[in-house]
Parts: C-alpha cells; structure tokens; sequence
C-alpha cells in the first residue's frame, strides 16, 4: 500500500474526504480512538466518523482490490 497507493492517496477525492492517520499498533491507542475494536494486523484501515468506527478494510493484495473495498467503505458505512 505505501508504495502503491501512498504516493498518491491525499491527491484523491477519497482521500481528501478520508484523511489517513498512521497509528502505530504498538502504541497506547490515543484517547479518540479507544471505543473502535483493536487492530490485530496491519495494515488496517478503519473508517472513524466522530469517534465511531463506521468500516473497517484488514490486509491488502493489490491497488485495484483496495479501491473496490474503500470506495465500498466510503458509499456504504456500518455495512
């Protein structure tokens, strides 16, 4: 993903609607983020809208099946 997507992601319309935050997973999680489920693998992306996870993406294979899934994530939240 860093060097697939990466690059480029904050140029794009779902990234400017989706700021990307890197957590670190080893880290005590920052207090606004303590209600969303624990991340076990990396990478994740969680969706938080006002405090709540509202989608989740674990894992990634390829630019492609990562923009099906986040464009997914973003048109239909909670599903």
């Amino acid at each position: 993903w860093k060097t697939d997507v990466g690059p480029y992601y904050a140029e794009t319309a779902e990234g400017r609607s989706a700021p990307l935050r890197v957590v670190d997973l080893f880290d005590k999680r920052p207090a606004h983020l303590r209600a969303i489920r624990p991340v076990r693998a990396t990478p994740t992306f969680v969706l938080v809208e006002e405090g709540r996870e509202v989608g989740r993406i674990t894992g990634y294979t390829d630019a492609k099946s990562f923009w099906i899934d986040f464009g997914k994530m973003l048109a239909n939240p909670e599903n």
